[in-house]
């Protein structure tokens, strides 16, 4: 079950495009790691040339969040490898956006974790421990504070000030019954849907409901 595409995020909100609470990242990241789309809270995280508080965040537990790492845009060498993203996956972060290099890139591919950076680079990053937390960002054009929400996908990537609401219209044919649970739709979320089922109609593609964010659905059999 996968999320509607950014693109289709874009065109439902443009209220919150000209707001500024939906931002697009210029698309300068290539898509490394299993996981192609995901999308979580963010932790931002500044640093220059430097992966010591890139190891240390990934070693925490992540509980879905994405990891923002403003890297200064550095070309010369990687701040993230192999061995931080294998513990970034066993612990539970979602996905990490690097404003510069990495490296291992076949080990950080056979992970199930979303990573996007700028390229790849052989050599290691310094060890001095030297950066800012939780601090505001600027990635790619993009102001990036944290507790933001990142929203990636094949497309590109989003930033939103606030968790995007979930909002799903069901549309039933009329050979199903209105019976049909609708808390078995959805990648493992409660559908809470108050439409009369002889107003629903079928639809195998995502809709929105009041403009707000999409996802795709299907009906579990």
């Amino acid at each position: 079950m996968a999320l509607v595409t950014t693109a289709e995020v874009c065109d439902a909100n443009p209220q919150l495009i000209v707001s500024g609470e939906l931002r697009a990242l210029q698309p300068n990241f290539q898509i490394y790691g299993r996981r192609q789309v995901f999308c979580g809270p963010i932790v931002t995280l500044k640093v220059f040339e430097d992966n010591v508080l890139v190891r240390e965040f990934l070693e925490e537990k992540g509980n879905g969040r994405v990891l923002v790492v403003d890297g200064g845009a550095s070309m010369r060498c990687a701040i993230l490898g192999g061995n931080p993203v294998v513990q970034a996956q066993n612990n539970g972060w979602a996905g990490i956006l690097v404003n510069g290099c990495v490296r291992d890139v076949d080990e950080i591919n056979g992970c199930d974790i979303g990573v996007r950076a700028l390229a790849s680079h052989p050599m290691k990053a310094n060890k001095k421990g030297i950066g800012e937390k939780h601090v505001p960002i600027t990635v790619a054009g993009t102001r990036i504070c944290d507790g933001e929400w990142l929203y990636a996908d094949t497309d590109g990537i989003l930033i939103s000030r606030t968790e995007l609401s979930v909002a799903l219209h069901l549309v039933i044919p009329c050979s199903l019954p209105n019976t049909l649970p609708f808390s078995s739709c959805v990648n493992s979320l409660c559908l809470l849907d108050d439409s009369p089922p002889a107003e629903k109609e079928y639809r195998n593609k995502s809709v929105t409901r009041n403009g707000i964010f999409m996802m795709a659905w299907t009906f579990l059999t």
